[in-house]
């Protein structure tokens, strides 16, 4: 799981993806003579959210197995910073992500989760998705705790 699941990644690695990349010739199946890698399915999600943003299953080398997707009743931006919590149109700079989830009927979730990430588009979908970049640090203005609580 990206996010806050990389609190127990070896410190030999720095992502998630390089963590999946460096095994991923071990997790493999032999077809018709011919060795495929299994294929990912990872995924951010939040505790104390119902909503987890999820990607399509594919080779951990390609790109698009990193694009996660919201659920289309939840409205995904991402924000200038911490500092400024002004939305931004998609470019290539890691920013904040802030989604509201509609999904929920018991009360507003509304969440800035102290996570970095990449909006890209994706013409064969229907929404935008993001890549994972980072978690935000302290010296960003606020100390997000990674993992659960």
């Amino acid at each position: 799981m990206t996010g806050g699941g990389l609190k127990r990644v070896p410190a030999s690695y720095t992502t998630m993806r390089e963590m999946v990349c460096s095994v991923a010739d071990s997790v493999s199946s032999t077809t018709a003579e011919k060795k495929r890698r299994a294929p990912l399915m990872d995924y951010l999600g939040l505790t104390e959210s119902s909503s987890v943003f999820v990607n399509k299953a594919a080779d951990p080398f390609t790109d698009t197995a990193w694009i996660k997707y919201a659920h289309p009743l939840t409205f995904v931006t991402t924000l200038e910073s911490p500092e400024n919590l002004s939305p931004v149109p998609v470019d290539d700079k890691p920013r904040l992500l802030f989604y509201v989830n509609f999904a929920c009927l018991d009360y507003l979730e509304a969440v800035i989760s102290g996570d970095f990430v990449k909006r890209v588009r994706t013409p064969s979908e229907h929404q935008q998705g993001f890549v994972y970049d980072r978690r935000a640090s302290a010296s960003e203005g606020f100390e997000a705790r990674e993992g659960c609580g």
